[in-house]
């Protein structure tokens, strides 16, 4: 349904919430915390905030019904996310930092594979420290996003905690360590053919050329149609590079 609607259709929405409800009448919790993430993506990119707080919170009654750490892990994650976008900045690290406890205990309980979560947790954790204005910890976290991206073997991971990492650098005004982080983002997202992580990737080189003197901003708006992706807006660190 996302392959020829797109993320945002309503039937993508519709189809969602029938599987989630499917998967929970089924007690089936694994196909559920990637339904679950499906689903809140279908509101996130709709701007549908209220909505995306509504399927956390649905999202973390099941996991204590269930007692799945998995699923508990997704609705901090997801909780988190949406307190950023309506601008609680405090109570999305809250949130954000039990998931990252959460992964850490199953590490040491000897878990293999942290999933994409062991990329996405850290990768917005780091991106709220940088707003809140403590950026020791900020590139501290962000690095382990990505380790844990160069380690993954989903490429939307990776390439995802890549991106991250460089909107992390934008916020803190590292501005030469910007560019490197975007032409790798360009390079591996030109490779895999990801169209909306190569507009990433080039808004955050011309961000860091703008800096640098090169003119290179303009270029990056100029050429952000060229991508194929159509979105709302540009990258989150667009705004934050105007603060």
């Amino acid at each position: 349904m996302t392959a020829s609607k797109g993320y945002a259709a309503p039937e993508t929405g519709q189809a969602y919430a029938r599987a989630r409800r499917l998967c929970e009448d089924l007690g089936d919790v694994a196909t559920l915390v990637r339904v679950g993430y499906g689903q809140y993506l279908y509101h996130l990119i709709r701007a549908e905030i209220g909505e995306c707080h509504r399927v956390a919170g649905e999202i973390l009654a099941f996991a204590e019904k269930t007692r799945s750490d998995e699923a508990r892990i997704l609705g901090c994650r997801t909780l988190g996310v949406s307190l950023f976008e309506s601008g609680q900045l405090e109570a999305a690290r809250v949130q954000l930092e039990i998931a990252s406890g959460l992964l850490e205990e199953q590490q040491q309980r000897g878990a293999a594979n942290r999933g994409d979560a062991g990329v996405t947790v850290p990768a917005w954790l780091a991106f709220v420290a940088a707003f809140q204005g403590y950026a020791d910890q900020a590139a501290r976290i962000r690095d382990l996003s990505v380790r844990e991206a160069n380690s993954t073997t989903s490429l939307h991971s990776r390439v995802f905690g890549l991106a991250f990492a460089a909107g992390t650098c934008c916020v803190l005004r590292q501005y030469d360590d910007l560019l490197a982080r975007a032409d790798a983002i360009c390079a591996l997202a030109t490779e895999l053919n990801f169209p909306f992580m190569l507009a990433w990737g080039m808004a955050f080189r011309g961000i860091a050329e703008l800096h640098a003197g090169a003119g290179g901003g303009q270029a990056a708006w100029t050429d952000w149609p060229y991508t194929g992706k159509q979105t709302q807006n540009g990258p989150y660190p667009f705004g934050s590079d105007a603060m």
